[in-house]
């Protein structure tokens, strides 16, 4: 008998000690969500991107003061921290963290086709934080987004929530109007993301086995439906990559594209102040 009561105290202790992480509160005072960034853009003249700090003490002002990488001389960029916190956020409290959203734009002072981030320097508050991003934020400068006539965009979706990643519910339309004869070769993302379950219509009618290539003439409405899916980005990720459609004309074979920049964020949007996927956020982060 003592042998079984001293087991059962023994398991009583484990599932209250497991319980108590569980639920326990974040034992750092500082935290980022570097390690989910995934970021390589276009767009000209300017990388902005989504940031997210969580802290034990409410931050009231976060300034750069230096970035690192591969030939990344801070004097040649202008770095700007914007506040993004929404109202729903400035009094959110979880495990302990209060969080503020940041939005950073990073514009070269000097020309400057590419860079590569590997690191950013913070003064939060008057304390100094180095951050390290474990995924390099990789941008060009020298071009961005891009639309082009002959497959004319009506309605092209590119910022969303991160939980739509990887869901087999969330099937993703744009739209065209074919101002000529043109056949789309490839629809594809730069990095990260990958496009699956493709429907393909003209004029409402879907395309054989939606393969492509496939042709549309000229006056034609054109739909196109696909999820987007990642082996490495998930709903905790902040992606930040291009979409590009490419065509050609049918008369001649002149290689077009149309290209828009995609955001999926993690925190953003907020629905009906459900703020859960922001509390699954933290639990992934102080886990790690």
């Amino acid at each position: 008998m003592k042998k079984l009561g001293a087991k059962v105290l023994l398991l009583l202790f484990i599932l209250v000690t497991v319980c108590s992480c569980a639920g326990g509160e974040a034992k750092e005072d500082f935290y980022s969500n570097a390690s989910e960034l995934l970021v390589n853009s276009a767009s000209e003249g300017v990388l902005s991107f989504g940031f997210t700090l969580f802290t034990k003490t409410k931050i009231y002002k976060v300034e750069c003061i230096g970035l690192d990488g591969p030939g990344i001389n801070y004097q040649d960029y202008n770095v700007e921290v914007l506040d993004n916190n929404v109202d729903q956020l400035n009094e959110y409290r979880y495990k302990g963290l209060y969080v503020q959203t940041l939005l950073i734009t990073i514009t070269p002072r000097v020309s400057i086709e590419k860079c590569n981030i590997t690191r950013i320097h913070l003064n939060v508050d008057g304390e100094k934080h180095k951050v390290d991003f474990p995924h390099p934020l990789i941008h060009d400068f020298t071009y961005g987004n891009f639309f082009t006539e002959e497959l004319r965009i009506a309605i092209i979706p590119n910022e969303f929530p991160s939980s739509f990643i990887n869901d087999s519910e969330q099937q993703l339309t744009y739209m065209f109007t074919a101002t000529e004869d043109v056949v789309l070769e490839e629809i594809a993302c730069t990095d990260f993301l990958e496009l699956t379950d493709f429907l393909i219509r003209e004029n409402g009618v879907l395309v054989g086995d939606s393969a492509f290539p496939v042709s549309f003439s000229a006056g034609s409405d054109v739909d196109i439906s696909f999820r987007y899916t990642s082996d490495l980005a998930n709903e905790c990720s902040y992606v930040a990559t291009n979409l590009i459609f490419k065509y050609r004309k049918a008369s001649n074979n002149e290689e077009l594209v149309n290209m828009v920049q995609l955001i999926f964020d993690p925190i953003y949007p907020i629905s009906d102040n459900n703020t859960s996927p922001l509390d699954h956020l933290i639990d992934c982060l102080i886990l790690d």
